[in-house]
């Protein structure tokens, strides 16, 4: 999943969409937000769905949004290993 977000190139000319799925979470992304909006609108006709407002961390991974960028950062991931096996940091 993380190689598509990696390599995702989002057109600023016109709408783009792009939707990752992993188990039972849900990103949507987009340079729209009425396609944002609209995607949801018709996901949620057909699937219960829950809105749980932007993302910050998914998959031990964090999302960070600077400006026009989206930053991934697995920080508190590595962090969670090196105490998991004692090592210091």
């Amino acid at each position: 999943m993380w190689d598509i977000l990696s390599s995702l190139q989002l057109s600023k000319t016109r709408p783009s969409l792009s939707i990752c799925v992993f188990m039972d979470d849900m990103l949507i992304f987009s340079t729209c937000i009425d396609v944002v909006s609209g995607t949801k609108l018709f996901l949620g006709c057909k699937f219960e769905m829950k809105n749980m407002g932007e993302v910050n961390v998914i998959l031990d991974v964090r999302i960070i949004r600077k400006g026009d960028n989206i930053l991934l950062s697995q920080e508190q991931y590595i962090e969670k290993l090196l105490k998991k096996f004692s090592v210091k940091f």
